[in-house]
């Protein structure tokens, strides 16, 4: 049988250096290569608070979708859009974005509907008894 094993690889963060580096695991021995440099975390609690001041208000928006029956779509990707960012880090930010807004939508009175990865959300109707 010619050839090796294939080799491994995986990935892992020098945290205190702020470097992505690939360990690429060989029969008999590890090699490290630097591949670039980490981006820092994006704070999304401002873009929150921004979407939050335009829905309380109901402001029109081009990052926001407002429909007929008072239901409001929240376009992530305009808010935070695709820059010169990887994929992963793209979809994390986003990811981290919409779990965040819809926490503090809940606080203003505004339930988040399951529509796959959209954020689609409606005012909450409280019963009101005679």
């Amino acid at each position: 049988m010619a050839g090796g094993r294939p080799s491994r690889t995986r990935k892992a963060m020098e945290m205190s250096r702020g470097r992505l580096i690939t360990a690429v695991a060989q029969p008999k021995r590890l090699r490290l290569v630097e591949t670039g440099r980490r981006l820092k975390r994006l704070d999304v609690r401002p873009l929150v608070a921004e979407v939050l001041a335009l829905v309380g208000n109901r402001r029109a928006d081009p990052r926001l979708k407002w429909f007929n029956d008072g239901r409001v779509k929240v376009l992530v990707g305009k808010i935070i859009p695709q820059g010169r960012s990887a994929k992963l880090t793209l979809q994390g930010r986003r990811k981290r974005f919409g779990r965040v807004l819809a926490e503090e939508m809940l606080k203003i009175e505004w339930e988040k509907e399951t529509r796959g990865t959209h954020h689609f959300f409606r005012r909450i109707r409280r019963e009101v008894r005679p």
